[in-house]
C-alpha cells in the first residue's frame, strides 16, 4: 500500500522576487554582468542564452536543471545586476535550517530547497550566509518540499497533530515561508533525490499526466491536506 500525506504550510508569504519590476530595455554585453556577478560570488560561470535576462551555471551545477539568472537594472542610467546565485549558494543550510524543526516530530526527512527565484541585495555576496539573510533581510523567502517515510502506523489525526506543532513552531519564528509537506511510503522516499523532484511530480501529482487523482479531505485556512491510500 503506497501512503502519501500532504499538507502546504504557508506562513507569512510574500511574493516570489522575479525582478519583473526591475527589467529594463537597456541591455549590455553579457560579460559586463557575468563578470560582475563572478566578482561577487569568487565563482566561474558559464552562459546558457539570454532573454529578459541571463542564464549561467556553474561547473557544479545541473545545467538542465540549475541556472544562475542575472537581471540588469537600468535606474536613470545607473547600471546594477540582480541575481539568483545566493539562493543556491545557501541552500543546504536553508534545508538543514528546515530540517531541524521537522525533526522534532519527524526524526526521519529529507528537505530539498524549491526554487531559485529570490534577488536579494547586493551586499549579500561570497562573504554572506544563510543566517545573515534570515536574521536581516526581512524580505527572505523559503520555500522548500520536505519528504517523510511513512512509518506504517500514523493516523491520519495523528499526522495532523504532528504538522500542527509544526506549524505553530514556523509561526513563533515569524518566516516568511511556505513548505511543501509530503508524507510517502518508504519506497518512494528511498527514490527521492534533488534532481528526481520534477518526474515525483510529474508521476504522483499530475493525473493528466498518468499521476493520482487525489482525494481533498481537509481545507482550513492556508493548510491544506491531501491524503490518497491506493493499494
Amino acid at each position: 500500500m503506497k501512503h502519501i500525506f500532504i499538507t502546504i504550510l504557508s506562513l507569512l508569504i510574500i511574493p516570489f522576487l522575479y525582478g519583473c519590476d526591475q527589467l529594463s530595455s537597456y541591455r549590455l554585453p553579457d560579460g559586463n554582468a557575468v563578470r560582475t556577478v563572478e566578482e561577487k560570488y569568487n565563482i566561474e560561470l558559464t552562459t546558457h542564452g539570454t532573454d529578459d535576462r541571463i542564464w549561467c551555471y556553474t561547473d557544479e551545477m545541473q545545467s538542465e536543471d540549475e541556472y544562475v539568472q542575472i537581471i540588469t537594472n537600468n535606474n536613470n542610467g545607473i547600471i546594477t545586476y540582480s541575481d539568483n546565485y545566493f539562493c543556491y549558494m545557501v541552500r543546504e543550510d536553508e534545508e538543514a535550517y528546515v530540517q531541524d524543526i521537522f525533526s522534532t516530530e519527524f526524526p526521519e526527512s529529507t528537505v530539498y530547497r524549491s526554487h531559485y527565484h529570490e534577488y536579494l541585495p547586493n551586499e549579500y555576496d561570497a562573504h554572506a550566509t544563510f543566517e545573515d539573510a534570515l536574521n536581516n533581510y526581512e524580505k527572505y523567502f523559503i520555500e522548500s518540499y520536505v519528504f517523510i517515510p511513512y512509518n506504517g502506523s500514523w493516523t491520519t489525526s495523528e499526522m495532523e497533530a504532528k504538522l500542527t506543532l509544526i506549524e505553530e513552531e514556523l509561526q513563533n519564528r515569524n518566516l516568511n515561508a511556505q513548505i511543501y509537506c509530503y508524507v510517502i511510503s518508504e519506497e518512494l522516499y528511498s527514490e527521492m533525490d534533488r534532481y528526481s523532484l520534477d518526474e515525483f511530480f510529474k508521476n504522483y501529482f499530475s493525473p493528466q499526466d498518468g499521476g493520482i487523482d487525489f482525494e481533498t479531505y481537509y481545507h482550513e485556512q492556508k493548510v491544506e491536506h491531501l491524503i490518497n491510500f491506493n493499494k
